[in-house]
């Protein structure tokens, strides 16, 4: 009964999976857990007792270091997994990322707690980038992460529910980019808000 498990990977092709046992997953939130696929395996999964369950699935396309993994999806990139992320080449295309041949059509990048690094040139020439969320205060960021934009559009850094910012906040002092926290957006939010009245009188 694993009720704080956020995400669960599975490296089940779709013409190995089978059906786990009832209480697999007992405890598990499935509608905000994410279940994380193989590539091509989504529709198997959604149609696959117990897996069927999980409202979030998604499909992760390689690995990004040894333990590391990418999913692209409608525009955003997802980093997860745990530990390093491999380093990359500029001007190298058997080097670059594996993400590289989709740069003009990511919009938004989230990197998952358990990754400890972002490669160097990971998100070269990325220039749609808008929002790079970072859920790990203390990972490092390798040189000419973000290089080589031709773009206009800032990027928004946002540090996933901490009010520290830890090495994510330096890099962005350090390389003219906005750096934002999630918690400080939601009390402006809340500070913003203004009921609605109805006809009736009531809020």
């Amino acid at each position: 009964y694993c009720r704080s498990l956020t995400s669960i990977v599975s490296f089940i092709a779709a013409e190995k999976l089978f059906v786990p046992g009832s209480n697999a997953f007992g405890g598990v939130n499935k509608s905000t857990c994410t279940l994380y696929v193989p590539a091509g395996a989504k529709s198997t999964y959604a149609a696959t007792e117990q897996w069927k369950d999980f409202t979030n699935v998604v499909e992760f396309n390689g690995k990004c270091g040894d333990n590391a993994y990418w999913a692209l999806d409608d525009g955003v990139l997802t980093i997860f997994g745990t530990g390093a992320m491999y380093d990359y080449y500029a001007a190298n295309d058997a080097n670059r990322a594996p993400w590289y041949s989709n740069k003009e059509n990511i919009t938004s990048v989230t990197i998952e707690e358990g990754v400890t690094s972002i490669g160097s040139n990971a998100f070269n020439c990325c220039d749609a980038l808008e929002f790079f969320v970072c859920k790990n205060p203390n990972v490092s960021i390798g040189s000419g992460a973000f290089g080589y934009r031709q773009g206009s559009r800032e990027i928004d850094i946002v540090l996933w529910g901490s009010n520290g910012g830890g090495n994510v906040k330096k890099y962005a002092a350090n390389n003219g980019l906005t750096y934002k926290n999630t918690e400080d957006a939601a009390k402006e939010a809340v500070q913003s808000f203004e009921p609605y009245v109805c006809p009736c009188g009531n809020t």
